[in-house]
């Protein structure tokens, strides 16, 4: 492993056997500002069945020269893939207290799907990695990265999030988890699964990838059980969702110019024994009460992997695999 010293980019480094970082630099426009930023790309966990990643931090006079800390994180993923533990959007990672992250004030990091960025060869299905607080990592653990990351990038005006790391107050309050009506609700996420508002219509995408997983698990769930599946930004969706404790007001933050005609929520669920099928924003995601029926069905499809389409109230659901 290199030295900072010696870590002046463009720089590619060997960190194992078939696993290698680049580090670049580079500036990431943001309004009319921009971000100076160093950037470290992974080569080699795709082997593995884990998405490349991208750990991307801020230039500050804390961080002058590209320190190689996010180096040793690569390195200790590799073997973790390798047992076939694999970091997905919309997932996170805790870390042991070292210098470098009490410097900053982080815990972990949170993985979101990367986007594109202008001058950084980002693979494709590659994951950003954005470092959190301990406040925050403990809201993405019970409640999504997506959460988080939404209010990261309403804090910093960037859409859907800031692909930058950087020492910062948190977005998250100790304890938040509990304030949440998520805290009363069965819960699953790293599926991959997005929720987009279309107008009259709210679309639920889900990757065939999570069919098993949400097969072995809905039969353990009780018929009467509110269910929810936490959701990733849809690639297409224009805006998303934004909550914090005590907001009562449905909020969002949207693309520079864009219309918010495409709204991602963090979240969809479930909440079966009603009189009628309804939908309602709640928070930051997307609420539908369904009767026994509809609910029946619905868990239908997604045990078998077909999709399914009903009217709630005045918008039409649809539940896509992809």
């Amino acid at each position: 492993m290199p030295s900072a010293a010696s870590l002046q980019p463009p720089v590619e480094v060997e960190l194992a056997p078939g696993l290698r970082a680049f580090v670049v630099a580079h500036d990431i426009a943001n309004g009319e500002s921009a971000v100076p930023c160093w950037s470290y790309l992974t080569e080699g966990l795709a082997a593995h069945g884990q998405p490349e990643i991208v750990f991307t931090l801020r230039r500050t006079a804390l961080d002058p020269e590209p320190p190689v800390d996010p180096l040793h994180v690569f390195a200790a993923i590799l073997p973790m893939a390798q047992r076939g533990r694999i970091a997905t959007a919309g997932g996170f990672s805790g870390f042991a207290p070292n210098a470098f992250l009490r410097a900053h004030g982080w815990a972990g990091w949170v993985y979101v799907a990367a986007r594109e960025v202008a001058g950084l060869p980002v693979a494709d299905g590659a994951l950003h990695a954005l470092a959190v607080t301990t406040e925050e990592l403990a809201v993405a653990q019970t409640h999504g990265a997506t959460r988080i990351a939404s209010r990261l990038g309403r804090a910093t005006c960037h859409f859907p999030y800031p692909p930058w790391s950087e020492a910062r107050a948190s977005v998250a309050a100790a304890g938040e988890e509990a304030s949440s009506m998520l805290a009363s609700c069965a819960r699953i996420g790293g599926l991959g699964i997005t929720v987009t508002q279309i107008g009259r219509a709210l679309v639920i995408d889900v990757p065939r990838s999570a069919a098993a997983n949400i097969a072995g698990g809905l039969p353990r769930l009780p018929m009467d059980a509110v269910l929810v599946f936490l959701a990733n930004p849809a690639p297409y969706a224009d805006a998303c969702l934004v909550w914090h404790p005590g907001q009562h007001e449905p909020t969002a933050i949207a693309a520079p110019g864009a219309e918010a005609q495409h709204l991602a929520g963090t979240f969809v669920g479930f909440v079966p024994q009603q009189e009628r099928d309804e939908m309602m924003v709640v928070e930051d995601g997307f609420m539908v009460l369904v009767t026994d029926d509809t609910w029946a069905a619905v868990r239908s499809a997604l045990a078998s992997g077909e999709p399914a389409s009903f009217t709630a109230g005045h918008t039409s659901i649809e539940v896509r695999w992809s």
